[in-house]
């Protein structure tokens, strides 16, 4: 199962009752079917970005301090 977001609200036999702004967790064939019914109303929640818990740092050696330069 995906993570869907609600863009508006919606009701109908299908699913629902959801309001804009609901986050549901539903079948692929349901959320196509629900988006035939009403064209953009589920969008894919996008996965989570990994962030690292420190800022990069570049170690890349710029100047030697031994050999000639």
């Amino acid at each position: 199962m995906k993570t869907y977001i609600v863009l508006w609200n919606y009701r109908s036999s299908i699913g629902g009752p959801w309001v804009k702004g609901d986050e549901v967790q539903l079948e692929e064939g349901l959320a196509a079917r629900i988006n035939i019914d009403s064209p953009g109303v589920l969008v894919e929640k996008p996965a989570p970005q990994l962030e690292l818990p420190f800022p990069h740092v570049d170690r890349m050696v710029k100047k030697s301090q031994r050999r000639g330069g």
